[in-house]
């Protein structure tokens, strides 16, 4: 798939440990995020960049179904550490579009090598993260 290089870690330098709550569907969940000095923040909507899985609902039901519960399994098994999260963006739901690691293994690219997820280009630039940092040229 892509692998991102010096240029994308200084554009996107952010990386927060956190703490999964819930597996919402195949490309999205709930999580804890540990902000730094003891100062957490629940309840972020993390939708998992540049990957698209078929959805819990109509025709792709059985296909999202299981896209997710691999998702779960996946947050799940890497429950021993802290899943990383290095935030792109914001969509348009507020969800925060992340490169995500759990032990180890970046989410985003096992997704698709698994058969669970297809690569995706949003088609438009969702918002930064943090729009009033200068280090987000979106």
């Amino acid at each position: 798939m892509r692998r991102l290089g010096s240029d994308f870690d200084a554009a996107y330098p952010w990386r927060f440990p956190a703490v999964l709550e819930r597996v919402v569907d195949g490309d999205t969940f709930v999580a804890t995020i540990d902000q730094g000095m003891r100062s957490y923040q629940s309840g972020v909507w993390i939708r998992i960049a540049a990957v698209s899985c078929p959805e819990k609902r109509g025709l792709e039901r059985a296909k999202g179904l299981i896209a997710m519960q691999g998702l779960r399994n996946l947050l799940r098994e890497s429950s021993d550490a802290p899943l990383i999260i290095q935030p792109l963006a914001e969509d348009s739901f507020r969800r925060w579009v992340s490169i995500v690691w759990a032990a180890g293994i970046e989410v985003n690219d096992w997704l698709v090598v698994n058969g669970l997820a297809k690569p995706w280009d949003y088609g438009r630039e969702p918002r930064p993260c943090f729009p009033d940092d200068e280090a987000f040229p979106l």
